[in-house]
């Protein structure tokens, strides 16, 4: 299925506002456009950061609350105080192992050494393992977005490779959101093509 059609109408509209977040980004960009896979260690340092943003902003919470706990001349505040530090260390000790696993979760990634480039013609991918050329009319894709408000963004796309799915977008390649784009753009073009053929091969 070509990633401007899908099956359902809602879905479609996204595809649709997606595809056409990519071609405004493709319209500046000069072929080729080329994307490198993230070494491991950008993307658990990435997510380590996070991590550790996300703990310190509980722990922050958590004193801010035992302080207005404690806050008063009732002279149960410092028992009361005492019992929201008890929660408040249970909590944490739960959220450091929620956030120690998500981490995990999020950087359980192999770096394939992969590199993609998006010529006038099709998409070269180059790994390790050799390289191999797609046709923008052969190219088997799904657009990744997301919807702020009423706003349809590109974030790149699923490429299905001959070493499997390659998500193509920034935060797995340098520069792959750009790279998905003009793919987006060399897949519009041919579908053109295909369309004034047709459309020719039905006059002649």
């Amino acid at each position: 299925m070509s990633i401007f059609d899908s099956a359902e109408e809602s879905q479609r509209k996204v595809n649709e506002q997606s595809a056409s977040h990519a071609l405004s980004i493709a319209t500046g960009l000069a072929l080729p456009v080329t994307a490198q896979s993230v070494p491991l260690s950008a993307i658990r340092s990435r997510y380590e950061i996070r991590g550790i943003l996300l703990f310190f902003c509980y722990v922050i919470g958590a004193v801010l609350v035992v302080f207005a706990a404690g806050s008063g001349n009732d002279p149960n505040a410092f028992r009361r105080s005492m019992a929201w530090l008890a929660l408040a260390a249970i909590g944490g000790a739960v959220a450091f192992y929620l956030i120690k696993g998500w981490i995990k979760r999020h950087t359980a990634y192999v770096d394939p050494r992969v590199s993609v480039e998006v010529g006038p013609d099709g998409v070269a991918i180059c790994s390790p393992a050799g390289e191999h050329r797609i046709a923008f009319d052969a190219v088997e894709a799904s657009l990744t977005s997301y919807t702020h408000k009423d706003s349809v963004h590109f974030l790149g796309l699923k490429l299905e490779t001959a070493l499997g799915m390659q998500a193509l977008e920034d935060g797995y390649y340098t520069g792959g959101r750009n790279a998905a784009a003009a793919i987006v753009q060399g897949m519009a073009r041919a579908r053109e093509v295909r369309e004034r053929k047709k459309i020719e091969g039905i006059g002649s």
